[in-house]
């Protein structure tokens, strides 16, 4: 097979190009620094406030539903107290706090409770822009091998259009950095060295990330289908060591910080609780099962999980002797981080960051054949142009409707990288084997 041309290639103006597309993304990220400027990160919030709240005695109440309402009554309280105006105007609407988060999660970012809340916020927002544009150079630049070209302008394009990239810049929520750590161990499959140490580095990074914020736990899936299907056992038990002890690690680091591994199963628990009070698909669940469970009646995630897990674990089966167990590992963190959109109760349009790597894997294939590119362009739109999408969807077919549209783009996606991966139209440069 010829090996795919990066788009966006250097040629003979590939400096002027890139001067272009540097300027476009400078411009396009600063725009949306400035139109979150205007948001207080309702949910940075909580990342702040919490570790305080632990801070001051009050770790029993942070998971506990009368707590929660305890607890937003104090920070309101403390907000007629000569705290910043951003404070002020978050700890109103937080009257009752709505903390869902890990006990990691919250012991991770607690040092930002040691600078004042609307710096804080400022620090924390920065933070994810520098990751995010890092990680999508790295997706598309060393994981997908395209040009530095394609990498600015793809991250000029989803700062400027993405509504999933705004929502998550607004709220103060950590999908950009999620898309970092989703770069990480695309890069990580990388690794020359693949049969010794690369599953047990990959494991125990995916596993810590998944204890802080266990939303890519269809990573963890799809991998450890992969390396069953492909029977590479010895990989297999290093990547599942290196997951338990990434897990434990963070585990341990969230009990200490809350003082007892009680606030996991408290945790756990309020999670649960939150699923099932639900959110309407009008409140910006992008959920389409819930859009079904509204219309419906039934409830059926846990279908739909099995259900995928099943069709993925299928196609690995089927393609066990297929490529590369590289180009693989690559559709299944891909995949894996996007597939559960489909299947959770809850799906706020942050979340869809993490669809972000399945986005760019097929944009860069998308020459294809004609029909492909088809297909991959109505993806794209379907996924960047949801403020346009909105009001035509809401005034044809409501909420419901709009939110198919975001589904469709993901399973769209979904489709055309796995008939990539099977028919091998990455075009990539796989790293050697190394020790077996």
């Amino acid at each position: 097979m010829s090996e795919a041309k990066p788009i966006g290639e250097s040629g003979r103006n590939g400096g002027g190009l890139l001067v272009l597309a540097a300027a476009f993304c400078f411009l396009a990220v600063a725009g949306r620094m400035d139109s979150m400027a205007a948001a207080d990160g309702v949910d940075f919030f909580h990342f702040w406030a919490v570790p305080v709240a632990v801070e001051m005695g009050f770790a029993e109440d942070v998971y506990d539903d009368a707590g929660r309402e305890r607890l937003g009554r104090e920070f309101a309280g403390l907000s007629g107290h000569g705290a910043n105006d951003a404070f002020v105007r978050v700890a109103r609407i937080r009257t009752r706090w709505d903390t869902t988060a890990t006990p990691a999660m919250y012991a991770v970012l607690s040092p930002l409770r040691h600078v004042p809340y609307d710096r804080s916020l400022a620090l924390f927002r920065h933070g994810c822009i520098a990751a995010g544009l890092v990680a999508i150079v790295l997706i598309a630049r060393f994981a997908l091998g395209q040009s530095l070209v394609f990498a600015l302008l793809a991250a000029g394009v989803l700062f400027r259009f993405s509504s999933a990239v705004a929502s998550d810049l607004d709220v103060g929520n950590v999908n950009l950095l999620q898309l970092l750590v989703l770069a990480i161990l695309l890069r990580l499959s990388d690794r020359p060295a693949r049969g010794c140490w690369q599953p047990a580095l990959q494991g125990g990074f995916l596993g810590a990330a998944v204890a802080i914020k266990p939303n890519l736990h269809g990573v963890v899936l799809l991998l450890g289908a992969l390396y069953l299907a492909r029977r590479e056992y010895a990989a297999l038990w290093r990547w599942v060591g290196g997951l338990a002890f990434g897990g434990a690690v963070m585990f341990a680091l969230g009990s200490w910080f809350f003082g007892g591994v009680s606030a996991w199963t408290e945790w756990f628990a309020a999670i649960r609780g939150t699923i099932a009070e639900g959110y309407p698909s009008g409140s910006g669940n992008y959920s389409i099962v819930h859009v079904l469970y509204e219309r419906t009646g039934l409830d059926v995630s846990m279908y739909a999980l099995f259900g995928f897990l099943a069709m993925f674990a299928v196609f690995f089966v089927a393609f066990r002797n297929a490529g590369e167990t590289v180009r693989w590992e690559r559709f299944a963190i891909c995949a894996g981080a996007a597939f559960p959109l489909l299947t959770w109760q809850l799906a706020w349009a942050h979340y869809y960051v993490l669809a972000i790597p399945l986005l760019l894997l097929v944009v860069s294939s998308a020459g294809a054949n004609a029909v492909r590119a088809v297909l991959a362009g109505v993806a794209i739109l379907l996924f960047i142009g949801w403020p346009q999408l909105a009001g035509l969807l809401r005034a044809a077919g409501g909420s419901g409707a709009w939110v198919a549209a975001c589904a469709l783009s993901v399973a769209l996606m979904l489709g055309l990288a796995a008939w990539d991966v099977a028919h091998e139209r990455f075009g990539l440069r796989d790293p050697p084997d190394g020790c077996s």
